[in-house]
């Protein structure tokens, strides 16, 4: 058997017949996404996003500015997930019109007073690779803190360096179990409510169709919902508690 029809051969088991010297289709992760179980989340649900349309991703995790500049020059197939205000500045890259994700975003404390009553003193330990956040924390004139990632603002929240972490829910939710506190207070900030798209470069424009309705499709099994609770199920189980306050916009 000749290399080229070995080739075409593992490209058809593989589910995606690939020409010999075809690079494989890379998908972009943001670094900031360092938590093991939202990094996890999000590959699953891409791979089986991509399965429908028999395709294998691989993927990549990269700083949020390199990666994206790599998808929008097209060395990079795709950008796994982000809000529509941040893509925006990026001409090539190309929007699957179904979301990703529909995120929930909140305040995080381990004193309930901290939750409650925000003021000029009050810091907020912000995620460095969420746009939207730092964009929140300079409309309403915040003193914002930006950390790596969830994992090292828990690790902040702790310290007494900050007061109050500012987060996505689900990402916040699955490293809870390894900050090593039992008790956090939650107050849900219902005007960051957003929702988080996939994008691929423009030349794989005529994917679209056939990505937005597998996507369509997974939200109507529930499959997209099933990966996001089962990313955290660390918090579950373990003996985290999290007490919910009343929300109330800044």
């Amino acid at each position: 058997m000749t290399k080229f029809a070995i080739c075409v051969l593992l490209g058809v088991i593989g589910g995606h017949v690939f020409a010999a010297d075809e690079p494989p289709y890379t998908i972009n992760i943001s670094e900031s996404v360092a938590s093991p179980e939202a990094k996890d989340v999000i590959i699953k649900l891409l791979e089986a996003l991509y399965a429908r349309i028999d395709i294998m991703p691989r993927f990549v995790m990269l700083p949020s500015s390199r990666g994206m500049l790599m998808v929008n020059s097209g060395e990079l197939d795709a950008e796994a997930a982000r809000v529509d205000t941040v893509a925006a500045s990026y001409p090539n890259l190309v929007q699957v019109q179904t979301p990703l994700l529909e995120l929930t975003v909140g305040y995080y404390c381990l004193k309930e007073q901290a939750c409650q009553n925000f003021d000029e003193d009050t810091v907020f330990i912000v995620p460095k690779g969420s746009k939207l956040l730092m964009e929140f924390c300079d409309t309403h004139r915040l003193t914002c803190l930006p950390v790596n990632n969830d994992e090292s603002a828990f690790k902040t929240i702790g310290s007494g360096v900050g007061d109050v972490l500012l987060s996505a829910d689900w990402i916040a939710r699955t490293v809870m179990c390894n900050s090593h506190y039992r008790t956090f207070y939650y107050r849900p900030e219902p005007t960051l409510a957003t929702e988080v798209y996939h994008y691929v470069h423009r030349k794989h424009q005529s994917l679209l169709p056939q990505l937005d309705a597998a996507m369509v499709t997974l939200n109507h099994e529930g499959v997209i919902k099933d990966f996001i609770q089962n990313g955290m199920n660390s918090q579950n189980s373990c003996d985290a508690k999290i007490i919910t306050l009343p929300s109330s916009a800044l």
